[in-house]
């Protein structure tokens, strides 16, 4: 049902299903129902609603953390995802993609770079997201140098079968004004 009303955005049915999960189940649900909540309240737009129920969740788990900051990131409040990564004791690839994804689309493409630079420092495997949020900066830089570091990248690990990062690094090069590397690749 949480499902439903994220789906459907009804800010209004979620918060009563929230309220008959209180007055029937215990006092504060599972973290698996918790993480449904928040998700519900953010695709409704709710932030405020889905910190609450973020800060009351006795055991908080990766999910629950990666949940919240993907919230925030999704609604362009990249200020409280920053403050909550930061705060994070474990963090995965998607905590990072995250924050690079956020950022790339917020305009902020320098801090998403600096994130980018940060997880391969740390030795995280990237994956099909991480490529596509450091090409999203690399089209928005147009930055050519970027660009090909980026494209060795995919081709090591293995992305460039990959039609939508292999469609990005065409994208990237044509915006650095690259057509021939572009129509190669192409």
């Amino acid at each position: 049902v949480l499902q439903q009303c994220a789906k459907s955005k009804s800010l209004k049915l979620g918060k009563r299903v929230h309220l008959h999960l209180k007055l029937t189940q215990r006092k504060t649900p599972t973290t698996f129902l918790s993480n449904h909540l928040i998700s519900m309240y953010l695709k409704c737009g709710s932030d405020v609603d889905a910190r609450k129920v973020f800060d009351k969740i006795p055991v908080k788990n990766l999910f629950s953390y990666n949940n919240m900051l993907s919230g925030y990131a999704n609604l362009g409040m990249m200020k409280p995802a920053r403050n909550l990564f930061d705060n994070m004791a474990e963090r995965d690839v998607v905590s990072w993609n995250t924050m690079i994804i956020g950022y790339a689309k917020s305009g902020a493409v320098e801090e998403g770079l600096k994130f980018y630079k940060v997880l391969r420092r740390f030795s995280i495997s990237c994956n099909e997201f991480s490529f596509a949020g450091i090409l999203t900066i690399c089209v928005k830089l147009e930055e050519l140098k970027l660009t090909r570091q980026v494209h060795g990248q995919v081709l090591v690990t293995g992305f460039l079968s990959n039609v939508v990062i292999s469609s990005s690094i065409v994208d990237a090069y044509a915006k650095c004004g690259e057509l021939s590397d572009a129509r190669r690749l192409f």
